[in-house]
């Protein structure tokens, strides 16, 4: 019963995504989201840091946290518009919070490296979330859902889903690359392209060892055949010697 009631929840959720956005029209919102949250995190970074700070594991201006985070935020609009606004900011300090802390978790894994650190605010969880941060992320979320909302869709309205197409083509290309060179993935082939040459010159070397040898062997035993009659013919001259003189 608990499984046919989440299937059919989900099919109706589904349903009401479809009808509400095209896949173009969520791909081009997750890039507009994510170059918005860069720059937030750009101006705000390099004022507290008094630097210009790259606040994404890209090189690209792209932040994808705040992409997920900004197409979350509209799809809870699609159903609870209508409820009451506690719900929502309930809602949204949840599951942002719960955004943050996989996205840090798994940047530390895969870059080895941490691109925020909450370890000395208090009430945070493993650096990667914080109390103050996340209520700083609710009221960002409702300040999105007054602003920048109906404006996305507004910039929806104007482009038609060809154009949106060509867009995230383009987009999800250069993201490639840049998560290619990012993740160090282009020095890492690097380093297996150089131990592979390496090791293939060692097993040229020790190939063209083993044949020189074998050349030395076989020219150290023709040597010896070719002497072996003569050494047959000294043996027995002494062997006659010896025996004349005994």
């Amino acid at each position: 019963m608990f499984l046919n009631y989440i299937i059919q929840n989900g099919l109706v959720f589904l349903k009401v995504l479809e009808n509400a956005y095209s896949l173009n029209q969520l791909f081009f919102l997750f890039f507009l989201f994510s170059y918005l949250g860069w720059i937030l995190e750009f101006v705000y970074r390099s004022i507290c840091q008094v630097k210009l700070v790259n606040p994404g594991f890209l090189k690209g201006p792209i932040v994808p946290l705040y992409g997920f985070a900004g197409i979350f935020i509209q799809i809870t609009l699609l159903f609870t518009a209508a409820q009451p606004i506690l719900l929502r900011l309930i809602i949204y300090f949840t599951v942002i919070t719960l955004m943050e802390f996989i996205t840090g978790e798994l940047l530390l894994r895969l870059f080895k490296k941490r691109f925020w650190d909450y370890s000395k605010d208090w009430l945070n969880f493993r650096g990667h979330i914080c109390l103050r941060f996340s209520i700083a992320w609710t009221v960002l979320s409702l300040v999105f859902e007054k602003t920048l909302y109906p404006l996305s869709l507004k910039s929806l309205n104007h482009l038609n889903d060809n154009t949106l197409l060509l867009i995230n083509v383009f987009v999800i290309f250069v993201l490639q690359l840049d998560f290619i060179y990012s993740s160090g993935m282009i020095g890492r082939l690097k380093e297996v392209a150089e131990k592979r040459f390496i090791i293939h010159q060692k097993e040229r070397f020790l190939k063209g060892v083993n044949f020189c040898g074998g050349i030395i062997h076989s020219q150290n035993l023709a040597i010896k055949v070719s002497q072996l009659p003569i050494i047959i013919i000294k043996k027995r001259r002494r062997f006659k010697w010896n025996n004349k003189h005994d």
